[in-house]
C-alpha cells in the first residue's frame, strides 16, 4: 500500500492507467478487512496526465469509473487531482 495511518489509506498513482485498478482493490480489501475507514487518491488531472504521456491515469476518468464501480467498491475513496 502507498501510505496507511489512523485508518486512512492514501494511495497516489501517477503511471499507467491500468495499475490505478490495483490502487483501488488495496483499498477495497483494506476496508474490508475493517483496516481502515475509507481511502484517498491522489492523481494528475488530465491535463497534466496529458502532458506526462499516454495512458496515464487521471483524476476525471478515474472519477467516472468509481461511479460506475459502485456496486462493487464499497469504500468511500476521496480522489484529489493535482
Amino acid at each position: 500500500y502507498g501510505y496507511r495511518k489512523d485508518g486512512v489509506q492514501v494511495e497516489t498513482q501517477f503511471g499507467n492507467v491500468a495499475r490505478y485498478y490495483a490502487d483501488i482493490m488495496k483499498i477495497e480489501k483494506a476496508y474490508r478487512e475493517g483496516i481502515i475507514d475509507f481511502g484517498v487518491m491522489i492523481l494528475p488531472d488530465k491535463e497534466r496526465a496529458n502532458s506526462m504521456g499516454t495512458n496515464i491515469a487521471y483524476y476525471e476518468r478515474t472519477e467516472k469509473e468509481l461511479k460506475e464501480m459502485r456496486e462493487i467498491i464499497s469504500c468511500q475513496i476521496i480522489l484529489y487531482g493535482v
